[in-house]
C-alpha cells in the first residue's frame, strides 16, 4: 500500500507507529525489479501480524501523545489479531488555558485553536490450513490545525444630530460572526492479502488495496448585521477551500519460486487505477445586498489514470563471493488519451574481496508517473503530489552506485558509497508561478520541465554490539535542476539540496535497569528563492522576464532560483530510560528532551516590513518562524 505523506507536525514525527511495525527495510541504490515507480529510495515496512498463542500488548503514556498495542488470537492457532492506535492532546491540554482567556472577553468573542495527529494501525490475521492465509490489515493517520472563532458585538450611535444640536433617531446594530479555519492532510490505506503456498518451490501473495492521501485548506465565515430597532437581518457567507488528492486502487498477484539453491526467483504483475485531484480550488461568496452569489471551482477534479507493471528478477549466488540480482521492470500508464511505457533493467552485484572487505556494485533505470511539485518560496513548505498527464510527461532516472564495507568482526562495520543519478522530464513552478497561483487556473499552466541530477558520497561507521552502540553517519551531495525557462537556463539547487549532512546516534547500557540515548543531526540548511532587486514601476501589471509583479506595482528580479539558503539545521536529542520487571508487567520510564540545546531551527524564512518612526522611513527584514524549540518529554510505558 503507497502512503504519499509519511511525516506528522511538519516532519517532526513519523506517521508510521513503531510499536506496530515488525521490520523495516530501506533501498537506495540497486532497486530489484519489484519496485517501480519511484525515482528514489524504498522504505519497505512490513506491519506485525499478530501473535495467535498469547494477549500481549504495551502502553505509554507521554508529555506529547499517548499510544497503545495489543495483539493476540482470536481463535487459538487460528485467527490473530493487532491493533495500535496513537493521539497526540495538545488540543486537549490547552483547553483550560483558552477558556480563561475566553472568559475575559464574555460573550463578545469565543475563540479557540489547536492541533492534534492520530493515527491507528489494525491486521487480523488468519489461517485456514498449512498453504493458505489471509490477512485483513488498516492504517489511518491525520494531522489537523484548526481555528474556530465566534465574534458578537453591538454598536449603538445616533445617526446625526440637528441643527441645535437635537440628537436624531436612534441606530443600533448587532453583528455576530463564525470563521472556522482548517490545515489539514492525512492518509487512509487498506489491503486484503491472500498467501497461498502451491509447493515446496513455488508460493503466491495476492492482494487488493486501496489508497487515499489529501492535502487540504479551507475557511467557511458566516456574518449576520442586525439592525435591532429595524428588526432587520443582512447575511454574508464566504467559504474557501484548496485541497489536493490521490486515491488508488490497487490489485497484484507476486510469485517467489525456488528451482534451486542458487536461484530465487520473483515474479509478478500489479494493476492500480488512480484518481487524482490535483490541487482543487472552492470559491463560495453569498451576499444579502442583491449581489449574483459566486459559487466556483477551479483546477482538475478526479482525473483518473491507470498504471500497470510486470517484473521478473532472480537472486543468483554464482560463488560464495558474487552473488547478483538482474531483473527487467515494464510498466505502462494510461491518462487523458495518452500511454506511456517504459522497459527497466535492473542489475546489482555484491563481491566478498576478502572475508572481511565487500564491494557492491548497481544500475538501474527508473520511471515515475507520479511528480513532487516544490514550492521554493519562504513561505510554508507546501509540496503537492501532480500526475504526469497528456501534456506533462512522466519522469526517468539512470543511476549508479559503487560501494565498499569493511568488517572486521561482528561488532563494528565501516561503510563509503558514491552514488550519481540523471533525471528528465522533472517539473517546476515557472517564472512568476508558485504554489499560491494554483487557484487561479490549471496547474499543468504553472509549471515548466527540465532535467536534474543527484551525486554524492555516504560514509558510515556503526557498532553493532556491547555495552556502548551506535553510529556516526556523514553525506556529502549536490541535487540540481536545470530548466530552459528558468534562470536563462543556468543551473541551480534543487529545493532539498542539503550538502552536508552528519548524524550521529549513540546508546549507552548504564546499568542492567537503566541506558542513555543521544542523537545530534546536523544539515546544511535548504535551498529558497528571494529576489535580488524590488523597485517600484509606473505599471501596475507590468512583467519582464525574470520577474514577479504584484498590485502594487512592485517588481521583484530574481537572478535565479533558490539564490538563497536558510541557516543550517541542527539539534540534540537526549533520554534515559529506566527499566523495571515486575510481577505482570516491564515497565519503563522515559524522561529526556529534544533539541536539548534550544536551537532556533527554522521552519520557514518570511519578509517583514519595519517601520522607523525616527528617521519616518519603512525598512524590509527577514524574519525566521521556529516551531520547535527545547521540548521536554517524560513518558511511562508498560509491556505486558
Amino acid at each position: 500500500m503507497p502512503v504519499y505523506n509519511v511525516n506528522h507536525l511538519f516532519g517532526f514525527m513519523s506517521v508510521f507507529n513503531s510499536d506496530a511495525i515488525r521490520n523495516v527495510t530501506l533501498i537506495k541504490g540497486g532497486f530489484p525489479a519489484r519496485y517501480g515507480g519511484r525515482l528514489s529510495s524504498v522504505l519497505d515496512i512490513r506491519m506485525k501480524e499478530g501473535n495467535n498463542q498469547e494477549f500481549k500488548g504495551n502502553a505509554s503514556i507521554g508529555l506529547i501523545s499517548s499510544k497503545l498495542t495489543l495483539e493476540g488470537p482470536i481463535k487459538s492457532d487460528k485467527t490473530s489479531f493487532m491493533f495500535s492506535g496513537r493521539r497526540s492532546y495538545v488540543d486537549l491540554l490547552s483547553y483550560p488555558f483558552q477558556m480563561a482567556a475566553n472568559k475575559k472577553y464574555g460573550e463578545s468573542e469565543n475563540l479557540w485553536v489547536g492541533y492534534f495527529l492520530q493515527d491507528f494501525n489494525a491486521k487480523i490475521n488468519h489461517i485456514f490450513n498449512n498453504q493458505h492465509r489471509l490477512y485483513l490489515s488498516v492504517y489511518t493517520g491525520k494531522d489537523k490545525f484548526f481555528m474556530n472563532d465566534k465574534y458578537e458585538y453591538t454598536n449603538t450611535y445616533s445617526s446625526y444630530y440637528g441643527q441645535d444640536g437635537e440628537e436624531g433617531h436612534q441606530v443600533s446594530i448587532q453583528y455576530k460572526s463564525k470563521d472556522k479555519a482548517r490545515l489539514q492532510w492525512g492518509n487512509t490505506t487498506g489491503a486484503l492479502r491472500w498467501n497461498n503456498i502451491i509447493n515446496n518451490q513455488l508460493f503466491a501473495n495476492l492482494t487488493a488495496t486501496v489508497s487515499d492521501y489529501k492535502f487540504r485548506i479551507f475557511e467557511d465565515y458566516e456574518e449576520e448585521r442586525i439592525d435591532l430597532i429595524e428588526n432587520t437581518t443582512e447575511k454574508s457567507s464566504y467559504f474557501y477551500e484548496y485541497y489536493s488528492q490521490i486515491r488508488d486502487y490497487g490489485l497484484k498477484a507476486d510469485f517467489d519460486f525456488v528451482p534451486s539453491p542458487n536461484h530465487y526467483l520473483r515474479f509478478g504483475m500489479h494493476n492500480t487505477l488512480h484518481y487524482f485531484s490535483p490541487g482543487v480550488t472552492v470559491n463560495k461568496d453569498y451576499y444579502d445586498s442583491g449581489s449574483t452569489p459566486i459559487d466556483t471551482i477551479y483546477g482538475n477534479k478526479n482525473i483518473p489514470a491507470n498504471e500497470m507493471m510486470v517484473y521478473v528478477e532472480d537472486d543468483i549466488t554464482l560463488s560464495q563471493a558474487i552473488r547478483l540480482n538482474a531483473g527487467l521492470h515494464y510498466s505502462n500508464f494510461h491518462v487523458q488519451g495518452t500511454t506511456y511505457h517504459s522497459l527497466e533493467p535492473r542489475l546489482s552485484a555484491r563481491f566478498m574481496l576478502s572475508s572481511r572487505i565487500s564491494a557492491k556494485a548497481s544500475y538501474t533505470t527508473m520511471q515515475q508517473y507520479l511528480h513532487l511539485l516544490a514550492n521554493s518560496s519562504m513561505g510554508l513548505p507546501t509540496d503537492l503530489w501532480v500526475p504526469a498527464t497528456k501534456k506533462i510527461k512522466p519522469q526517468k532516472s539512470q543511476q549508479a552506485a559503487l560501494g565498499f564495507a569493511y568488517a572486521p568482526n561482528t561488532i563494528y562495520e565501516l561503510s563509503v558509497e558514491g552514488y550519481y543519478k540523471y533525471m528528465e522530464n522533472l517539473i517546476d513552478y515557472a517564472e512568476g508561478a508558485s504554489f499560491f497561483e494554483l487557484d487561479q487556473g490549471n496547474w499543468e499552466d504553472l509549471v515548466t520541465s527540465g532535467e536534474g541530477e543527484s551525486y554524492g558520497v555516504e560514509f558510515l561507521a556503526q557498532k553493532h554490539q556491547g555495552r556502548f552502540s551506535g553510529w556516526i553517519g556523514y553525506t556529502l551531495s549536490w541535487a540540481n535542476r536545470q530548466f530552459d525557462e528558468i534562470g536563462s537556463g543556468e543551473k541551480y539547487p534543487y529545493r532539498y539540496d542539503s550538502r552536508h549532512d552528519i548524524s550521529i546516534v549513540t546508546t549507552i547500557k548504564l546499568t542492567e535497569k537503566t541506558d542513555f540515548g543521544a542523537a545530534w543531526v546536523y544539515r546544511t540548511g535548504y535551498p529558497f528563492t528571494m529576489e535580488d532587486e524590488e523597485f517600484q514601476s509606473p505599471f501596475t501589471f507590468f512583467k519582464e522576464p525574470n520577474s514577479l509583479s504584484d498590485n502594487s506595482g512592485t517588481i521583484e528580479h530574481f537572478e535565479n532560483r533558490n539564490n538563497y539558503r536558510m541557516p543550517d539545521y541542527h539539534r540534540l536529542d537526549l533520554g534515559f530510560n529506566f527499566h523495571k520487571q515486575k510481577k505482570r508487567v516491564y515497565r519503563t520510564w522515559s524522561v529526556g528532551v529534544y533539541n536539548a540545546y534550544a536551537r532556533n531551527n527554522p521552519f520557514m524564512i518570511y519578509k517583514d516590513n519595519v517601520w522607523d518612526e525616527q528617521n519616518n522611513t519603512s525598512t524590509t527584514q527577514l524574519r525566521q518562524l521556529s516551531i520547535f524549540n527545547l521540548i521536554p518529554y517524560v513518558r511511562w510505558g508498560i509491556k505486558f
